[in-house]
């Protein structure tokens, strides 16, 4: 069965088509870091920097198992794409309920995991004595969630997979909006601290999952799901797997190298804790506009993969260039001149070695900014193409020179070395990123258009 619907990344200008659509990730992406800054900027502003240094401590840990979660949808939802761009309805209905069933499953064991092993993991990651219990709460809290997490993010990207990038950002907007409000209300309010800022976000994301469903069940016919829709189809999961299951891992291993790095920044105390926290939050914010940006590149690839249409492809490849140059340009500037000044949003006046550990961390993230850009723009390409072998080499590799970089300079620079690790990954990362995406590009894209013309 055909699809009726068009989607406009299969037709029109390639540079504006993806810009247009990218406005609305972006700004989703704006409220999802604002959803997780609002947080630590309550926690560290009211309650105490040992509350903020233990949000500091439980993210990278909270984000490996989230992350895992929100790959597998975003790897699922390239599939998606691609079945809407071939017109295919039952094939995308199919796939739609096949990593439904898997990725549901997939929630439910590794939230039992991260439960089970919260503490001891904490523990073992040398977390000062001081805020053990806090951290231990929030994870038990937001883990306990994920369930809520995987449906929200699954069917997010299932509607953006269709072109549409508006409706999850209105949910987006209100779920940021309930989770502030119930922040000031548990945390300040109520006084319940790390306990109220983990409620508050998974309330947040409960009520978010019912508004998504709900919206998809009564428009979206093409993605709604009825209990004769739910079947699980063998062949269809090698596909779901093939792409989910390499986002999930490569989004993994980002925040398993943060935990390894964590457990180094932990030895520091929890000022330093505090400020290294504020630095990769400031950092998340300052990459939101590529980040969300290279999320729309990977659903125009593939929709115009499934459509055939590789001088879409090669035209939007091009185009990418010229976005990476200019936001990489901004977003250093921003983050070597105005680093103080964001830093002051999460922490107050009075914690100076907090302040000057985020600073620190902030300007160093900054220079490594151009080779970063590179690394999303060519890892959306190569996700799109499906190209999984080189995007998964890609980022094994800048993942795994962070963590090196980081302990084997920690002797000669002691906690610098965490500041010089992340952007040394990238130059390094960025690099190999571009020789891959050019590689893909010539070996495909050009391929293709050469076999047409003759």
């Amino acid at each position: 069965m055909k699809i009726n619907a068009k989607s406009n990344l299969l037709e029109g200008n390639e540079g504006k088509v993806i810009l247009g659509f990218s406005l609305f990730f972006i700004l989703g992406d704006l409220l999802q870091q604002l959803y997780n800054a609002v947080d630590s900027i309550i926690l560290g502003r009211f309650v105490s920097t040992n509350a903020l240094a233990a949000i500091g401590v439980a993210t990278p840990i909270m984000n490996l198992f989230l992350y895992m979660i929100t790959g597998f949808a975003i790897g699922s939802s390239i599939v998606f794409a691609r079945y809407f761009g071939m017109g295919d309805k039952v094939g995308l209905k199919r796939s739609l309920s096949t990593a439904l069933i898997i990725g549901l499953g997939f929630t439910i064991l590794v939230s039992t995991i991260a439960i089970i092993a919260c503490k001891p993991f904490l523990r073992f990651l040398n977390t000062p004595e001081e805020i053990l219990e806090d951290t231990a709460i929030y994870l038990y809290i937001i883990f306990a969630g994920n369930i809520f997490a995987f449906i929200y993010n699954f069917y997010t990207y299932a509607i953006r997979s269709i072109g549409n990038s508006l409706t999850p950002l209105i949910f987006l907007v209100i779920a940021t909006a309930i989770n502030a409000i119930l922040d000031l209300l548990f945390v300040i309010g109520l006084k319940m601290g790390v306990m109220g800022a983990a409620l508050a976000t998974i309330i947040a994301e409960g009520l978010s999952v019912v508004m998504v469903i709900g919206y998809t069940n009564r428009k979206l016919e093409i993605l709604k799901l009825s209990f004769k829709d739910l079947v699980f189809d063998k062949q269809m999961a090698k596909s779901v797997l093939s792409y989910s299951s390499t986002v999930a891992l490569q989004q993994s291993f980002v925040y398993i190298a943060r935990i390894c790095v964590q457990g180094l920044v932990n030895t520091y105390g929890s000022d330093f804790i505090a400020g290294a926290n504020v630095g990769e939050k400031i950092n998340a914010l300052l990459l939101i506009v590529f980040r969300g940006y290279t999320n729309a590149v990977t659903t125009f690839f593939s929709q115009n993969l499934g459509a055939q249409k590789y001088d879409r492809i090669a035209r939007g490849y091009k185009s990418t260039y010229i976005v990476t140059a200019i936001n990489s340009v901004v977003i250093t500037l921003i983050g070597v001149f105005l680093a103080k000044p964001l830093v002051h949003i999460f922490i107050d006046s009075e914690s100076t070695a907090a302040i000057e550990a985020g600073v620190t961390y902030t300007m160093y993230m900054a220079y490594g900014y151009t080779f970063a850009t590179l690394i999303f723009q060519n890892q959306a390409f190569m996700r799109g193409l499906g190209w999984l072998k080189c995007f998964f080499t890609q980022t094994f590799l800048t993942i795994a020179l962070r963590v090196i970089f980081a302990y084997s300079l920690n002797g000669v620079w002691g906690q610098n070395s965490v500041f010089y690790a992340v952007p040394m990954s990238w130059v390094v990362g960025g690099t190999i990123s571009l020789g891959l995406g050019m590689y893909v590009y010539f070996k495909d894209v050009k391929k293709h258009m050469q076999e047409k013309i003759s």
